[in-house]
C-alpha cells in the first residue's frame, strides 16, 4: 500500500508518508532521512518490507491499545466537526494515502448494523467498539470492550 511505484521496496518519501499513516507522527525530511540510514542495511536509499515492518514495530512498541485507537482516531476526525469520524474525513484520509474508497465501502462503514446506530457520524466510543470487534472476529478471541466513561484523549 506505501509502495508507492510497487517496486518492493520503501523509499524514504514513501517512508514518511507511512509513519504519518501508521503511527501518526510527522516527522521531518531529515528524521525520515536518519531513520531510513538506520534501517537501509544495503545502503540503497530503500527499505525492504521486512526491514519496514521492523522500523514500524519498533516505533509502536510499548504503545497501549488505547494510545492507538486514540492516535488512529486523531488521523480520521472530521476538522470540522472535531470528536467525530465523517464520510468526508474518511474519503480524504484515504485520499492522502492515494487509496481511492467508493460511495458503497463509505455507506458499508457507516451502516447501522456497523455503527451501531444510526448516523452520519462516528464518535470515539463507537469507532473502538468498532475496532475492539473487528480485531475479536479477526482473532477469535474475546476483547473487552471500551469503559462508557472513556473519551477521546
Amino acid at each position: 500500500m506505501f509502495d508507492e511505484d510497487d517496486c518492493g521496496f520503501i523509499n524514504v518519501s514513501e517512508l514518511a508518508s507511512a509513519l504519518y499513516t501508521i503511527t501518526g507522527e510527522q516527522m521531518s525530511r531529515e528524521e525520515a532521512l536518519a531513520l531510513m540510514n538506520r534501517y537501509d542495511k544495503n545502503r540503497t536509499g530503500e527499505i525492504s518490507l521486512s526491514d519496514f515492518e521492523s522500523l514500524v514495530v519498533g516505533r509502536l512498541k510499548g504503545r497501549g491499545l488505547q494510545e492507538e485507537m486514540s492516535r488512529a482516531f486523531k488521523l480520521l476526525e472530521d476538522k470540522d466537526m472535531p470528536g467525530y469520524i465523517t464520510r468526508e474525513s474518511m474519503r480524504k484520509a484515504a485520499g492522502s494515502i492515494g487509496e481511492k474508497i467508493s460511495e458503497v465501502e463509505l455507506a458499508e462503514m457507516f451502516d447501522q448494523l456497523v455503527t451501531g446506530q444510526a448516523t452520519q457520524a462516528v464518535d470515539f466510543a463507537t469507532f473502538c467498539s468498532i475496532q475492539y470487534a473487528a480485531e475479536q472476529d479477526a482473532s477469535g478471541a474475546p476483547i473487552p470492550p471500551v469503559p462508557k466513561q472513556q473519551q477521546q484523549a
